[in-house]
């Protein structure tokens, strides 16, 4: 009779009433509070989860995110298909990215909200709502990159609901039953494939169900093992993936097992507080020091331990869900406790994100508590609700703009935590894109005296003293990295780019060179050696090297033209040719590739091809000063032009040279003014510019170039007109 006195309720309209107005709550709070995040943007890692990630770009990527893990920063196949599809949708607008994620974690908590209910938690709509509004979980959501929470959320209270619903039928052993605990596993693997914390869920549903049953459920925990394995196979890989792709390893992790001990003691007790008073709340918490020898450091774990005692010995008084929020709480935060290597650790042992669905053991009992006064104080735990409610969607709703930028991300973090190295090299770095060079290089020192053992530190020095043209200094900084990490390949090769622009070419080609042998298939550094064995004039080096860049990137028209410019320099036009035909077609849009293929028919006498390539460049790029000077020069010289030529070179010089006064400092504009007036039998003029020409050649000390002109001066005194180029 209870029963069906109950289903009849839940099916009056006072009832329904009721229900749509807490759902009305629960929605209009949320958008509120997270209104602020359409005007957020890309912060850290969002360039490799999306930004830079190729493998939204196209359908063959899509197969890539699921068949080659090293491709993607971390094995969430299901978050990056949610990214693939939403950037076929709208591209790189992050706010397509944040409403989604904000959605998510709305459905986490109506999910949540569908649990607690169905386990007949009176205060289920309340923890939903603290679950919801909770500013701790900004972190989760503002953040594009953590879609892995949101997401696996949603798939880890489906597989809950439904394993909970295959638990009330189980006295109906019918098909329909059967297929709950189907869709269990299901949304069990869904949910790892978003996030391997997920892998708690079995163990969780244990608890629930021993809390339930009021005694260990040794039938589920056999239809549940399954999951388990999942849970441990799927875990094991992520741990792995960790230490060998994501760079969870180093200097930071070396901690012993009873260092880590005290620190999962901390790390639990930290979550905690921020959850029961979430007054500053940071993207990079201070990583403090482990010290086994102090009383504090045993008195964390102790505490943990002695709770948990404390509420097996009296859950007969005080209840047992108050044990078993404790245990799930602490059983959903261990894979981020520290015994497990984990990334951010290197920064911060704590984050927000790390609690996104282990909070949810305290907001519960929070929760409870605040029932409990509502009931016994109608007024007043009325009020109280509400305010606490208020509270949290005005903490929220001003936390969220800390996550608009990585400007806005890293300010932060350097404002409530100063002895952040990370955030005080990231946000130095952003000052330096923005033109803020003192205020970045001072940052850059800050960070190494906080951490002197770093790298990025000193790589951000190299790079502050390279964009101020301090080559010597840049190399200084670049070889106290390489001395900490002698395979970074990226600082290596900065390092060759600040010896080659101080003239130390062997340096540099040495740098070059061990980039290659350390990773034969990098691009950058197969380039770079090709460049390098270019200025030396070693050009069959730098053909084979500029060929081995091609075949690591056959579609990149600028490594075919500087093959092309080796091999014409080699003088084998015939590869040069096909080389900038080849750039052609990959750069349809650019004039250069055409300009270089008329340079190579004037070498090769097709004079009408050169007078067809020069035209293609031209028309691509009209404004091309260096496209219009060789026009005009081709125009001048080339046998097979004629007097409409010849008219159109000196429009185009009228039109590039609007003073035609000595006062002209550009070399080659001067050159070929004077070869237009000597092709025009105005000798004497063009000597004059001619001289000019040399003048200036002489004083930027190009042998060549003076050599060049000294011929074609002599050539306007015999009164003939210029070389052909």
């Amino acid at each position: 009779m209870h029963d069906l006195e109950k289903r009849i309720e839940h099916h009056s309209p006072q009832y329904a009433r009721l229900f749509y107005l807490k759902l009305i709550l629960m929605v209009g709070l949320l958008g509120l509070a997270y209104v602020p995040v359409l005007e957020c943007g890309f912060i850290w890692d969002d360039d490799a989860y999306v930004i830079h990630n190729s493998t939204l770009r196209d359908v063959d990527g899509l197969v890539r995110i699921w068949t080659q893990p090293r491709n993607l920063p971390q094995y969430y196949p299901l978050v990056h298909t949610t990214f693939w599809l939403e950037y076929q949708t709208w591209g790189l607008e992050p706010v397509g990215y944040h409403v989604v994620n904000v959605l998510l974690h709305l459905a986490v908590a109506l999910l949540w909200w569908v649990l607690l209910r169905r386990m007949g938690l009176p205060c289920a709509w309340l923890a939903a709502m603290l679950f919801a509004l909770h500013p701790v979980h900004v972190e989760s959501v503002a953040w594009i990159t953590e879609r892995k929470n949101v997401l696996s959320g949603v798939f880890y209270l489906l597989a809950a609901i439904s394993y909970w619903q295959f638990y009330l039928s189980e006295s109906k052993p019918t098909s329909k039953r059967w297929g709950w605990y189907a869709l269990a596993i299901l949304c069990f693997i869904a949910a790892l494939l978003s996030k391997t914390i997920t892998a708690t869920m079995p163990a969780a549903l244990i608890l629930m169900l021993w809390y339930h049953r009021r005694r260990f459920p040794v039938r589920d925990f056999l239809l549940l093992l399954p999951m388990f394995v999942l849970g441990m196979v799927m875990g094991l890989y992520t741990a792995h993936m960790e230490a060998t792709h994501v760079g969870a390893f180093g200097n930071e992790f070396s901690l012993s097992f009873l260092e880590r001990f005290l620190l999962a003691g901390r790390v639990i007790w930290t979550y905690c507080f921020k959850l029961l008073w979430p007054g500053e709340l940071v993207f990079f918490y201070p990583r403090w020091l482990i010290l086994p020898q102090t009383l504090m450091a045993w008195l964390y774990p102790v505490g943990v331990i002695l709770v948990a005692v404390m509420l097996l010995k009296n859950r007969k008084v005080w209840g047992g869900y108050w044990l078993v929020c404790w245990l799930f709480f602490i059983g959903t935060l261990f894979p981020a406790l520290g015994f497990l290597n984990v990334f951010p650790m290197k920064y911060s042992w704590v984050a927000d994100h790390f609690q996104y669905l282990a909070s949810m053991g305290v907001l519960v009992t929070v929760a409870m508590v605040l029932h409990a006064m509502y009931q016994r104080q109608l007024r007043l735990g009325g009020l109280l609700i509400a305010l606490v409610l208020l509270s949290l969607t005005a903490r929220t709703y001003l936390q969220v703009p800390v996550y608009g930028n990585l400007q806005t991300l890293w300010e932060h973090v350097v404002e409530h935590n100063p002895n952040s190295w990370a955030a005080k090299n990231n946000l130095g770095a952003i000052y330096a894109q923005n033109g803020r060079l003192a205020q970045s290089r001072t940052l850059f020192r800050q960070s190494l005296v906080l951490n002197p053992q770093q790298t990025k530190g000193y790589e951000n020095l190299g790079s502050y003293h390279f964009k101020q043209r301090d080559w010597a200094k840049a190399e200084f900084y670049f070889r106290i990295c390489l001395d900490k990490e002698p395979g970074n390949i990226q600082i290596r090769l900065k390092c060759a780019t600040a010896c080659r622009k101080q003239d130390k070419l062997d340096e540099a080609l040495k740098h070059a060179a061990e980039c290659v042998r350390r990773k034969v298939d990098d691009l950058d550094s197969w380039t770079v050696l090709a460049s390098l064995y270019a200025q030396r004039s070693e050009h069959d080096n730098a053909i084979k090297a500029w060929q081995r860049a091609i075949v690591l990137s056959p579609t990149q028209g600028y490594l075919h033209y500087s093959l092309g410019l080796s091999a014409a320099a080699k003088r084998d036009y015939a590869l040069a040719t096909q080389a900038q035909q080849q750039a052609a077609k990959y750069e349809s849009t650019l004039a250069a590739p055409y300009s270089q293929l008329a340079l190579l028919a004037v070498r090769q006498q097709q004079w009408d091809q050169a007078l067809e390539m020069i035209g293609k460049a031209h028309g691509l790029e009209p404004d091309n000063a260096v496209v219009t000077q060789r026009m005009i020069w081709f125009f001048v010289t080339l046998p097979n032009t004629t007097k409409q030529h010849y008219q159109q070179a000196m429009a185009l010089v009228r039109q590039h040279i609007p003073k035609l006064a000595v006062e002209c400092q550009d070399t080659r504009w001067a050159a070929t003014h004077a070869a237009v007036l000597a092709r025009h039998g105005k000798y004497e003029s063009a000597i004059a510019w001619q001289k000019r020409a040399l003048e200036l050649a002489e004083v930027q000390r190009d042998p060549m170039q003076v050599q060049r002109l000294k011929q074609n001066l002599q050539r306007y005194a015999n009164k003939q007109s210029a070389m052909i180029p």
